[in-house]
């Protein structure tokens, strides 16, 4: 195993060119040598994927297939008050046409979250469980009303559009802030006020008392604006019926998605099987249940052939679950000379019209976690709550909760240092956890970090004794240059149990099967790598398997960045059992004792011999012997962490802001494949700027009518964009796990938010957006100035 790294990586990004000395280092290591932990060898999964070869859903062939369309809510919130499909069904080519009243009758159960309780106190959460076609009434612009089954995909459109739905429009509510207030419209009598939850903890006279009494305190309100993911594969199904269910579709968490359909249609999971090609993204929006994933299955059932559906871009705006939507306000009390003394947060969630998946659990674990995040504050309180409104539910994306946290931490830190006369850099650095593991004032605990040295290097990197002359040289230009930084941290892990299988096969290849799911991470490249460390195999001859729930008992899939710490430790844990298994062949094989043999580099070795056999050759002649399965369950989190200083460049005439520079350094303990890893970091970066800078899902707040449904009104970041990304590893071993790894998929989306805005505030002294940074709502703010 290599050492973690300690230098900085790769500094590439969309649209810059490597070189062929850049290229070199990242193949250095050939897929069939022994791989060991730190290499970075191919990707195996990118030649399958540049040559066409890829197998997403909509590439999958079946015989006699019909096609499903969905009528969706065109009212964000009405009563149903009659629908009418008698001409539709005489429409050509239809097959059958479903709706609440068919899907009641055969005894179709709604869905539920799958966390219907506060994490912390098991208080059961109020909501209204989702219909999985609207019964009675709509409560958001999309809700699945009617499906329709035709011989072919146009004919089914047609058919849609020969449905007659008749509805009695009512008033909607679309904002946070708006929805539990008095004589706002309810969405359902199960949740008086539209108020799922609302929950005080923390030390909180203590906290009310020190902001009382503290030498300086400073609140600010934030708006963690909503986003749509917008995977580039959209979510879809294929759904066949012989006696048993399996459902072919693109998805990051099978078994848990498996599980909750069977639920709904009153059959036992192991009646259901799902199954994932490859899946082209996820980003969070695949990682919980849609009432679609049951309705394909129902209709393959009733109709008896195997029902595809696919949904349209516009379908991925409208049903897909959304993110973020939040908003804090914030106090911060500091001492004379800066210390944090302590923090109050008040914040209000947006779940959207129903509470999907395990969106509440967010709010009561994910987000309450690490308030105060890297920073020793002795004293916090906490007030959260979560709302519903007309709006498309909300699930989750990169950072949830531990996103909306950091952003608060991170723009308080900033205000105090403006409003106290403290320099912010300073203001960090006196106030840093510096002894590991740490426990914080809401008693959870981080293992391992050391933020300060992040923080240093990261403003090493980021060349900010230069900072002066650049901003200079821009007001020559006629512009406004400013810097902003965040210190970021979030627990990974997710599901709290993994399983992997490791077969010996008969042709010397070894099958690895995990319960993961990858969604364009690289597994089929680093899973295996872990194997062949571990065992000394030669790396080409690892397979990895996954996305089937025939194949493996569990899998909690991939959400919070949780594979590789949850999939890799049970490949280490299983490997270890596979050596003492070996040691006990070897032993017969060798004429030894059990004691006297040692395991090195896929040998068993007598001890002060050279007498040995390999560990392929044990599995050969003893087949089956070496088979292992493990399954583990996790008691504690991995803590990535880290700095992301971002430098923009404002333009007062226009409003434009552009991200000229980035410098991020990042502890993911020990890196399995750096090249991968550093892949990762660059998807989470832009992704972040995106939300700083463009991404927006905005709601007519009178009709509650997406005004923001399609890539012409919501703005994706591209590779114009993003400068050429500066990036460092500097890890510290993770010790709630073997293989000493960090959770890598989410940083940036998590502190470029914050970073950029703290970047523009600097600039321009624009500190409250309630939303991206554009360039119209930029120029608004500027506009007394400018104009």
């Amino acid at each position: 195993m290599k050492p973690p790294l300690l230098a900085r990586t790769w500094p590439h990004t969309l649209g810059t060119e490597l070189t062929a000395g850049d290229v070199r280092s990242m193949t250095e290591t050939p897929i069939d040598d022994r791989a060991v932990i730190g290499d970075s060898p191919r990707r195996r999964e990118d030649a399958r994927f540049v040559t066409g070869h890829g197998q997403y859903l909509d590439d999958l062939r079946f015989a006699n297939v019909v096609h499903a369309v969905f009528l969706r809510s065109p009212h964000a919130h009405a009563r149903i008050v009659a629908i009418d499909t008698a001409e539709a069904s005489l429409a050509p080519g239809v097959v059958a046409i479903l709706t609440a009243k068919d899907a009641a009758a055969d005894g179709l159960l709604p869905l539920s979250p799958t966390v219907e309780a506060n994490v912390q106190t098991n208080e059961p959460f109020r909501f209204l469980p989702q219909p999985v076609l609207a019964a009675g009434k709509v409560r958001y612009v999309g809700e699945p009303v009617v499906l329709i089954v035709a011989h072919t995909r146009n004919q089914a459109m047609d058919a849609a559009e020969r449905v007659v739905m008749e509805f009695d429009i009512l008033p909607a509510v679309t904002e946070a802030r708006d929805a539990a207030s008095p004589g706002a419209p309810l969405l359902t009598e199960a949740v008086p006020d539209n108020l799922c939850l609302d929950w005080h903890w923390g030390q909180t006279a203590e906290v009310a008392k020190t902001i009382e009494t503290a030498p300086h305190s400073v609140t600010i309100a934030l708006n963690n604006h909503r986003i749509a993911t917008n995977p580039m594969e959209p979510r879809g199904a294929v759904g066949i019926y012989d006696g048993r269910y399996t459902l072919h579709l693109s998805s990051q968490n099978l078994h848990g998605n498996r599980d909750m359909a069977a639920r709904v249609l009153g059959v036992d999971p192991s009646t259901v099987r799902f199954v994932a090609p490859d899946v082209g993204g996820g980003f969070g929006a695949k990682n919980f249940a849609y009432a679609e994933h049951a309705l394909i299955l129902w209709a393959a059932r009733r109709t008896g052939r195997p029902v595809k559906w696919i949904a349209t871009r516009s379908e991925t705006f409208l049903s897909d679950h959304q993110a973020r939507d939040h908003l804090a306000t914030a106090t911060l009390a500091l001492d004379a000379d800066g210390k944090f003394l302590a923090l109050h947060v008040d914040s209000v969630a947006n779940l959207g019209a129903y509470m999907a998946g395990g969106a509440g659990g967010v709010q009561t674990n994910q987000y309450p976690h690490l308030q105060g995040t890297v920073y020793d504050i002795p004293a916090i309180a906490l007030r959260v709550r979560a709302v519903l409104t007309n709006t498309t539910p909300i699930g989750v994306t990169r950072g949830p909760g531990f996103g909306e946290a950091v952003n608060i931490m991170e723009r308080l830190i900033d205000a105090a240092a403006a409003q106290c006369g403290f320099d912010r850099f300073d203001l960090r650095r006196r106030n840093f956890v510096t002894c590991m593991p740490m426990t914080n004032a809401l008693n959870f605990t981080v293992d391992s970090g050391d933020f300060r040295r992040h923080f240093e290097t990261a403003i090493d990197n980021a060349d900010l004794a230069g900072f002066p002359s650049r901003r200079h040289e821009s007001e020559m230009n006629g512009k406004r240059r400013g810097v902003g930084l965040a210190c970021h941290i979030k627990g990974t892990g997710g599901l709290p149990t993994e399983n992997v299988d490791i077969r010996f096969e008969a042709d010397g290849s070894v099958s690895l099967i995990t319960g993961t799911q990858t969604i364009g991470q690289g597994h089929e490249t680093t899973m295996p790598q872990i194997l062949s460390d571990r065992l000394g195999l030669p790396n080409a001859r690892i397979v990895l398997k996954q996305g089937d729930t025939d194949q493996i008992a569990i899998g909690g899939g991939h959400g919070s960045s949780r594979a590789t710490y949850m999939g890799g430790t049970a490949i280490w844990r299983a490997s270890d059992i596979i050596v003492e298994k070996g040691k006990l062949l070897a032993a017969r094989s060798l004429e030894a004792a059990e004691a006297d043999i040692v395991f090195q580099d896929g040998e068993f070795r007598v001890t002060g011999t050279d007498r040995t056999v390999s560990l392929q050759r044990l599995a050969e002649e003893h087949p089956g012997a070496l088979d292992t399965y493990h399954r583990w369950t996790r008691d504690a989190m991995t803590f990535p962490n880290g700095t992301h200083i971002a430098e923009v460049e404002v333009d007062p005439e226009t409003g434009a802001v552009s991200l000229q520079r980035l410098t991020a350094v990042d502890d993911y303990g020990i890196i399995v494949n750096p090249m991968i890893a550093a892949g990762q970091a660059h998807g989470a970066i832009a992704q972040g700027a995106g939300q700083a800078l463009l991404e927006h899902a905005v709601y007519d707040p009178r009709s509650g009518q997406p005004i923001s449904g399609s890539f012409m009104d919501y703005a994706m970041p591209r590779a114009g964009d993003l400068p050429s990304f500066d990036l460092a590893f500097s890890g510290t071993r993770c010790t709630t796990n073997p293989v000493g790894v960090k959770g890598c998929g989410e940083a940036g989306a998590i502190a470029l938010f914050p970073a950029v805005a703290n970047a523009i505030a600097d600039a321009i002294g624009v500190t409250a957006l309630d939303g991206p940074a554009s360039a119209f709502r930029i120029w608004q703010a500027l506009e007394p100035e400018v104009g």
